[in-house]
């Protein structure tokens, strides 16, 4: 797991509660990452435990107080049966439940074996997927959930408005950032035109990046249509991901003869793409706590986000990071061109973004996740 450096004074001590966190499968994204987090904090703490209901990776099954089923099936009633065993042979008080499947399992085990335990569902965002059997199932069943933990106010908001959820039934816990691991000094360890070099880039380009999934609700087709508009002289845009999205990207990027100026990576080391860039581009239609916010923040890179609910709550605009009208490629080309000609902006999002993040560390993520289990 990541981040086993972090000091001990880290850990959560739960005395007289046994949590298991269970999420759906391993992998990437912000999911992975609070559960790595957390993890990395837990190692030897009895305590605390976790359960993956899908190892797509093959990890070594059940060492220390990390459970896998090794199946990669999105359905199989198997793994229910394992987390039986182990909430039984662990004596598991508190279920702290990631993603849809984890939640749907942790009721079932609660209305049919024991109607004592607690439930924490923690709500990344899958309420804005309009997902209707999802919703459906929260407004059937949301009174056998003791808390909810939202990552935004938005989501709280509609947990609230649309799923008719008491407001005291829910607690807003943003993500972190792995200041550690992220930070000005870690990245300048990285030679900047070094890995610039690998990708062909000059040294006195400016670079606009994006680091993500590329599927539709990122919003990376506002991204490629607003290269056409940018004027700025020897000024590139580098994409690191992969998803569904990718060739629909080259085709469009193809279309509009912008293969010089659009180099797509597939999947990269954050921290060796931040690097390389000048300012981060996030053109997401739907986010809800989005890491990368976290990290470019830590690492002191400019941030041009979609004035979405997730990142209007956490940019001041012009402050710590500028918003643009989410899918306009021209007023995204607008912000770009701004952060461009506007030297002590760029110092300015740089400094407050740097700020910013103290607030969001995993140490102080940790001390309010425990003020949370400690109030059930």
């Amino acid at each position: 797991m990541n981040y086993l450096h972090l000091s001990a004074r880290y850990v959560v001590d739960m005395k007289k509660m046994k949590i298991l966190h269970i999420y759906d499968k391993n992998g990437i994204g912000g999911v992975k990452t609070v559960i790595d987090g957390v993890y990395s904090t837990s190692i030897k703490n009895p305590e605390m435990l976790f359960y993956c209901l899908r190892n797509l990776e093959d990890k070594q099954s059940d060492e220390n107080n990390y459970f896998y089923y090794n199946s990669k099936l999105k359905l199989n009633f198997l793994s229910f049966l394992k987390l039986i065993e182990i909430i039984r042979s662990n004596n598991i008080s508190i279920i702290h439940s990631h993603q849809n499947k984890s939640m749907i399992y942790s009721i079932m085990y609660k209305l049919f074996f024991n109607p004592q335990l607690r439930i924490i569902q923690h709500e990344h965002g899958a309420v804005f997927q309009e997902k209707k059997y999802y919703g459906i199932l929260l407004k059937l069943f949301w009174k056998k959930i003791n808390l909810f933990i939202a990552v935004s106010k938005s989501i709280k908001t509609k947990l609230i408005e649309d799923m008719k959820i008491p407001d005291d039934r829910i607690k807003v816990l943003r993500n972190f950032v792995v200041l550690e691991k992220f930070n000005r000094e870690v990245l300048k360890g990285y030679d900047r035109n070094k890995q610039r070099g690998k990708i062909e880039i000059e040294k006195n380009d400016f670079i606009l990046g994006f680091v993500g999934r590329l599927n539709k609700v990122k919003g990376c087709e506002c991204l490629v249509n607003a290269i056409q508009y940018i004027t700025i002289p020897n000024f590139k845009v580098v994409i690191a991901g992969d998803g569904v999205e990718r060739k629909n990207l080259e085709r469009l990027c193809k279309k509009l003869n912008l293969q010089d100026k659009l180099i797509f990576l597939g999947y990269a080391e954050p921290l060796e793409v931040y690097s390389m860039i000048d300012c981060l581009a996030a053109p997401s239609e739907s986010e809800a706590s989005p890491m990368i916010f976290y990290e470019t923040q830590a690492v002191g890179i400019p941030i041009i986000a979609s004035n979405i609910v997730a990142f209007n709550e956490l940019i001041k605009n012009g402050e710590n990071g500028l918003l643009f009208e989410q899918g306009d490629g021209r007023d995204l080309a607008k912000k770009v061109e701004l952060l461009y000609d506007d030297e002590k902006l760029r110092r300015d999002l740089i400094e407050n973004g740097l700020e910013n993040a103290k607030k969001y560390s995993l140490h102080d993520y940790l001390i309010k996740l425990r003020g949370i289990y400690e109030e059930l």
